[in-house]
């Protein structure tokens, strides 16, 4: 009586019309029907239901053990998990007196028990009900499809646990049953991406490769909530190997696929968007790494299984930028949630306990962060075994401690067994082997053996050559830079100690210039190759997000350009520009790379291949600029860094394979000796000591050439070596050779026939109104010159047109399409306002008009279509300044001129008299007009000019730079 009173209350509570207590079933549908509207009104429901079952008062005939079955697939989810086990337990228990525990009909059962125990960590009684499950399966004759469905729950099962040898026994048993039963797409499908899964992270790649590209191939017609986990698992695949222009292109389509396809579902998106932030990461791209990981911890507020992720990733870009506090607060909440879901022994657990070892580290807790990389070297050997990557790069943790704490001996031990490792189970070519031997390196070194340590970073060195130039054609501009960054500190390390007295006639100083070739400008050679790639392909599509980009860019360079107040007042946000242009470059470069993915690719440049294609009395002369490294081990601990005065070197390229190397007094005070240079200069006084100090020592090595072609570096850009004088001998520099500067050797191996159309723009004598701020004057003798200079290329029958006052506008200059010749003769500027932008630093005045400001920057020049230019000049005071790093070249009009494709390109470095650069202009595009020879007009101009103009300052003022 006492339970038929409680069941009525039940039921007049919760508004339902039952009166009758056995009508069970009936309860059971109201249930299923309220239980995504109103889980109060469900969790009643049910508790009745399981009253009623409980009681015996149902009918015998509606399934005792089904109904607390479906009960408890109810609770559990409303997450009413002691209730829902209870349910669970009670049908297991009936089912058992019904039928045998080896019965068929038992195997739902068991299954439902494990599933709950695996979902609520309780790993002991899922592993026992996982067995039943085989121990059913294995007493029948069973279908093909129920235990080929019962080996894929094992083989993710223990993927999870991280017993990962017994996850590839299962996922290997189940691809074979798969293969010889006819069983649908969708599960052949989903074996073979939990097995792919599975071999990417034992490191088995190309087994991995094999099989999630046979799953993508099978689901992608019918399939697409599979097809899509397949893409991810590919995605993740092509990260871990290195292959970042296809994974990233991989996740961002399947990122708009699920977008387009389950717009709602922003669960969906996670594991898109957690490889793709983690491969930001890789290339030093925080900005937007951040962006993917906070997007995972909003979705993480939805689903809190998802924020523990986001948290551990957004605490590595903090480690990263130095905000300990914050990282280790995301550490530990993520490592505590992992502990309490899935256990110690896993490997979300392990990952972001490393994490956590390396914030300790980075704030001086040796002795903490020892215990945590010990624990997590043990816990990661007995998830993957003592040969695995993972363990290697836990060992290189550990050894970075040891070495920290004085314990050098035992960190080199440690750092080689995990180099050993990763190169048996990676290969010599893998990208996380450069980053051991970079560590081995530095451990040799600490113990005094350099010459084991140049082996070491120079190993490290190919590698990362050859990875970044597979990333960089698909990154944008701003995230090439970010990838080279830590290739160019190696590089700076590597030379440093390769260019040591004692070393600089070896094969170490080879390998170092070697290296240096092949990455020096390579920023500037990707966005020349990408604007010629758009040429080449005349892609419609492409071409038209080719024109917004170009669009953006005007967009941006104005709002760079602002103050603050300025954005401010109207509304204007950097960081939404940023954002479309980013998209729209993305967008070229990814299918740039689909173009020429295939395409056979030259990974590196060396000295002999450049000696190859000079000819007799040409030489190269390449200096390249080092800062002392020192490695120092004390009671501090470890530090390392490079001093803050630049050297120099110089390796002079001759043919027949010889090489010759340069190196100066160490008394030479590099920073003076410039700095006395261009006060020379400023104030045009004779310079009697600039060639003894600088040029000499390589003269020295040049008595058989007539012919130089010149690699700057650092403060040599800003060095015109024609004008210096040889005091001893009574001549110049340009009385011995024709010098011709280019960005690097490696320009002369990609030598190209020159196609121009014969038209010219002249631009001369802008309107200057506009730039008050600047106090410029009228430049009279830049009219004339552009004048003069389109009557005798009209005599040869050039289009040529001269754009004087307000037609020399800026608007008129960027909308150039490929002109045969460009001249600008007008004011250049050079400031250090934007340290962040230092393309924006330095440009040319030109008209303004209602769209444009009339300063044309360098960032602007870059953005410009001049890949079929044969000639650019520029001549105005300083356009040949621009921001120096070494390595890099000259951030400024030059470089961007060049990299909007122009073949050669006449600056100068000083500002010279009105009538003497309309002499020089008119012999120089004389000669032109006749031969179109750039380098060999140049120099005849140059010659007959030194007969007029006998002062260096005006006949040195301008030089030429060439691709070629």
């Amino acid at each position: 009586m006492k339970l038929k009173l409680i069941i009525a209350g039940i039921l007049w509570c919760s508004g339902t019309l039952f009166t009758h207590a056995q009508d069970c079933l009936a309860i059971l549908e109201a249930a299923k029907e309220a239980q995504d509207t109103d889980i109060v009104k469900t969790s009643q429901l049910l508790d009745q239901l399981v009253a009623l079952l409980d009681s015996n008062s149902c009918e015998l005939d509606i399934g005792y053990p089904q109904t607390y079955n479906n009960a408890a697939l109810i609770y559990q989810h409303l997450d009413i998990q002691k209730r829902a086990l209870y349910a669970f337990e009670m049908a297991t228990k009936l089912q058992l007196k019904k039928s045998d525990s080896l019965d068929i009909e038992m195997l739902p059962y068991y299954n439902h028990l494990f599933d709950y125990y695996r979902t609520n960590r309780k790993y002991g009684q899922a592993s026992t009900y996982l067995n039943l499950g085989f121990d059913v399966l294995n007493a029948h004759t069973w279908e093909n499809k129920a235990y080929l469905n019962h080996l894929v729950k094992a083989g993710i099962f223990f993927k999870e646990m991280g017993w990962l040898d017994q996850s590839l026994d299962k996922l290997n048993e189940a691809k074979k049953l798969a293969e010889n039963s006819q069983v649908s797409d969708s599960v052949k499908g989903s074996v073979l991406i939990e097995s792919g899964s599975l071999l990417t992270l034992i490191g088995n790649y190309s087994e991995a490769d094999r099989d999630l590209k046979r799953a993508i191939s099978i689901l992608r017609s019918n399939h697409p909530f599979l097809h899509a986990r397949a893409v991810d698992r590919m995605g993740k695949l092509l990260l871990e190997n290195g292959n970042l222009p296809d994974s990233e292109s991989n996740l961002l389509s399947n990122i708009h696929f699920k977008k387009m396809n389950f717009p709602t579902d922003t669960l969906l998106l996670v594991e898109s968007l957690n490889n793709l932030g983690n491969l930001y990461f890789r290339i030093n791209d925080l900005i937007k790494s951040s962006e993917y990981f906070e997007e995972l911890i909003a979705i993480g507020v939805k689903y809190p299984m998802v924020r523990p992720y986001g948290l551990n990733n957004l605490g590595a870009i903090y480690l990263r930028q130095g905000r300990l506090l914050d990282a280790e607060r995301c550490f530990k909440e993520a490592a505590d949630y992992f502990a309490s879901k899935f256990g110690t022994l896993h490997q979300d657990y392990v990952n972001t306990l490393s994490n956590l070892a390396a914030t300790e580290y980075q704030r001086g807790l040796n002795d903490v962060a020892l215990s945590l990389y010990t624990r997590v070297l043990d816990l990661d050997k007995n998830l993957y075994g003592s040969n695995h990557p993972k363990v290697a790069t836990s060992m290189t943790n550990l050894a970075h401690v040891y070495a920290e704490m004085g314990y050098r001996e035992m960190a080199l031990k440690l750092t080689e067994q995990s180099a050993k490792i990763k190169l048996n189970s990676l290969g010599e070519h893998h990208h996380e082997l450069a980053k051991n031997m970079d560590d081995l390196g530095l451990m040799q070194l600490s113990l005094g053996d350099t010459t084991a340590a140049l082996m070491s970073f120079d190993s490290a060195l190919v590698i990362n050559i050859k990875h970044i130039k597979k990333v960089l054609p698909v990154l944008t501009d701003a995230q090439r830079a970010l990838a080279f960054k830590q290739i160019k500190y190696n590089l700076r390390r590597f030379s440093s100690l390769a260019f040591q007295k004692n070393r600089l006639n070896g094969i170490w100083a080879e390998k170092a210039l070697n290296h240096t070739i092949s990455t020096k400008s390579i920023l500037f050679y990707a966005s020349d190759k990408t604007r010629r790639a758009l040429a080449e392909l005349n892609d419609p599509i492409l071409n038209g997000l080719y024109f917004l980009w170009r669009r953006q860019t005007v967009k941006l360079a104005k709002v760079y350009l602002m103050t603050k107040a300025e954005r401010e007042a109207q509304n204007i946000s950097i960081h939404d520009l940023e954002s479309e242009y980013y998209d729209i470059e993305k967008r070229i470069a990814q299918k740039i790379n689909r173009f020429y993915g295939n395409r056979a690719q030259k990974w590196s440049t060396s000295w002999r291949e450049i000696s190859g294609v000079l000819e007799k009395g040409q030489a190269v002369v390449e200096i390249i600029g080092y800062q002392p490294y020192e490695l120092r081990l004390d009671s501090s601990g470890v530090t390392q860094g490079f001093t803050s005065n630049t050297r120099y070197v110089c390796f002079v390229i001759k043919p027949n394979g010889l090489l010759e190397t340069i190196d100066w007094a160490p008394e030479v005070d590099f920073e003076k000796a410039f700095s006395y240079y261009r006060n020379t200069l400023k104030y045009n006084i004779s310079n009697n000591q600039s060639y003894d100090l600088l040029w000499k020592p390589i003269d020295q090595h040049l008595t058989d050439i007539n012919h130089i072609y010149f690699a700057a570096d650092g403060a040599w850009h800003e060095l015109n070596p024609q004008v210096l004088y040889d005091v001893t001998n009574q001549e110049h520099v340009i009385d011995k050779y024709q010098i011709v500067r280019i960005t690097s050797g490696k320009d002369l191996t990609e030598r190209r026939k020159d196609q121009f159309s014969k038209n010219a723009l002249i631009f001369g004598n802008p309107d200057f109104s506009a730039h008050s701020e600047a106090d410029l004057d009228a430049l009279p003798g830049a009219e004339k010159e552009a004048l003069e200079l389109t009557k005798i290329m009209k005599a040869w029958q050039w289009r040529s047109q001269a754009l004087i006052n307000n037609e020399a506008d800026e608007r008129t200059f960027k909308i150039l399409s490929s002109p045969g010749i460009i001249h600008v003769a007008t004011h250049g500027f050079f400031t250090q306002d934007n340290p962040d932008q230092p393309l924006v630093n330095s440009g040319i005045y030109l008209t303004a008009n209602k769209n444009e400001d009339g300063k044309l920057t360098a960032y602007e020049a870059m953005n410009m279509d001049l890949h079929e230019t044969l000639l650019v000049v520029l001549s105005a005071c300083e356009t040949g300044l621009g921001e120096v790093e070494n390595g890099e070249g000259v951030y400024g009009l030059q470089r961007a001129i060049l990299t909007a494709g122009a073949e050669n390109l006449v600056i100068s470095l000083v500002k010279v008299d009105d009538d003497a650069t309309i002499d020089f202009m008119r012999l120089f595009y004389g000669f032109l007009m006749k031969t179109e020879d750039v380098q060999g007009s140049f120099f005849e101009a140059q010659k007959v000019f030194r007969k007029i103009y006998t002062n260096p300052f005006n006949w040195g003022a301008f030089v030429l730079i060439s691709k070629h």
